[in-house]
């Protein structure tokens, strides 16, 4: 986002004031991917040091003495025919709560919403409390993360939250992919992205209104502001709702 207005034609001119972080969907966006960076070095951290029955434990706990599958979990059973969490045997146990994600294999990068040329390059899990599972890894930009494609692309929430499901993060060390799916977090990822699929909406200096989203302006004005009616005293409200349900 530079700082900029559009007019009637889409001219880009120079604004005097301009929030750039508007509603916050840049943070939200290097939020929800810096979640699922972290979801995928605690997973590997968390096998490496973990016995089968513990990570079972963590996974699917017992409440008041009922263990109970979620529908992401009945989706990870990967052709285990069976739904009750005691009935499962040790050699499938294993195969449900191992993703085995080979390190080397992740392309899932951290991201943050600074050109800094010194974190291109980084070693995580250096502390004691991380057991030697150290790597390489990098920061990128924020804009540069699969996540605001899905922004720019998705139609609802609905379809959000699948594409983000699709996002393929690693691979295992069999060379199958490992997803956002795989490791149960595609529910937060919405949470953190429910209100940066929103459009902005924010006025041209011919009064009138326009939708930003992803940072790209949306040209079509929806509605003409009198040209001495302030934006904010007319009906921004209902014009929002009615772009949000189109959008």
């Amino acid at each position: 986002m530079g700082m900029a207005e559009f007019d009637d034609e889409g001219t880009c001119l120079k604004s005097c004031q301009f929030n750039l972080h508007l509603t916050g969907d840049i943070h939200a966006i290097t939020a929800a991917n810096n979640l699922l960076a972290a979801a995928i070095d605690a997973r590997i951290l968390h096998e490496n040091t973990q016995s089968d029955k513990a990570l079972y434990n963590r996974l699917v706990p017992s409440i008041n003495g009922v263990r109970k599958f979620s529908p992401v979990q009945i989706a990870r059973l990967m052709g285990i025919k069976k739904t009750d969490p005691g009935l499962l045997t040790p050699d499938e146990i294993s195969r449900f709560v191992r993703l085995d994600i080979d390190p080397s294999t992740i392309t899932w990068q951290r991201v943050v919403d600074t050109n800094d040329r010194f974190l291109r390059r980084i070693t995580v899990g250096e502390a004691s409390t991380e057991r030697g599972c150290s790597r390489q890894t990098q920061f990128d930009i924020a804009v540069a993360s699969e996540i605001m494609a899905i922004l720019a692309l998705t139609n609802n929430l609905h379809d959000m939250k699948e594409r983000f499901g699709r996002m393929v993060v690693a691979s295992d060390k069999k060379g199958q992919p490992v997803t956002a799916e795989d490791l149960g977090i595609t529910g937060a990822l919405t949470v953190l992205m429910k209100d940066a699929i929103k459009p902005t909406l924010m006025q041209t200096l011919e009064l009138k209104m326009s939708s930003v989203n992803t940072a790209f302006p949306i040209l079509e004005m929806v509605t003409t502001i009198g040209a001495h009616s302030p934006m904010e005293n007319c009906n921004v409200r209902s014009a929002f709702s009615k772009m949000s349900v189109c959008l």
